[in-house]
């Protein structure tokens, strides 16, 4: 899964629930321009970053992210989504070192 992939699921207006687990690890910034509409929940292991208007209906989000890969310390913009009422992150610290 690439980039242009997460693009197109994205635009899946009726989608309400996403679990996406990845092998190749990268991050995405998740834009406010009609983007995932209507989900409601997202459990994905990439590292996310959300733009005012992303995820406009998102209630959960669980994010799974490894700390030597993802800069798991940078602003994921949570802010920027008004419903969120729940967040889990998990953090894999396997080979990571302190800065």
């Amino acid at each position: 899964m690439e980039a242009q992939d997460l693009d197109a699921i994205s635009r899946l207006s009726a989608l309400r629930f996403l679990c996406l687990f990845n092998q190749q690890r990268f991050s995405w910034t998740v834009a406010g321009d009609g983007l995932f509409l209507n989900l409601r929940t997202c459990n994905i292991n990439i590292a996310l970053t959300f733009l005012q208007g992303a995820m406009p209906m998102l209630l959960e989000l669980v994010l799974w992210l490894c700390a030597s890969e993802d800069c798991v310390a940078s602003d994921v913009g949570l802010e920027n989504l008004p419903l969120l009422n729940s967040v889990v992150v998990y953090i894999y610290c396997k080979g990571a070192t302190a800065r």
